[in-house]
């Protein structure tokens, strides 16, 4: 007898999504910055964060794990001895959103 195959759709319909977990969007009218290195070890730098009201950074679970306030800097470095080694997403606040992954290792 042949074992029953499911389609992609059905197997995606079985995933649970925990609950707390905070859904992350992307809107294409935000503010463009850019982080590097990426992969950070011990500090990553964020450009261009000029005119930005706060940048959120996020763990893998939706979980805030710093957030920081650029003012008038237009780069920021930030040291990475608080955060534990993941993925993490730094969210634009303020007019649209711009979302970027970071890999700390």
């Amino acid at each position: 007898m042949r074992p029953r195959t499911r389609t992609a759709a059905a197997l995606i319909a079985e995933i649970a999504i925990p609950t707390g977990m905070v859904p992350v969007s992307v809107n294409d009218t935000g503010t463009f910055f850019n982080v590097l290195p990426n992969q950070a070890h011990e500090f990553f730098i964020i450009r261009n964060a000029r005119g930005l009201s706060g940048i959120r950074i996020i763990d893998i679970y939706g979980r805030t794990s710093m957030r920081l306030s650029p003012s008038h800097e237009s780069e920021i470095v930030v040291p990475t001895a608080n955060l534990e080694p993941g993925v993490f997403f730094l969210v634009s606040e303020g007019d649209g959103m711009t979302v970027k992954k970071l890999v700390i290792w």
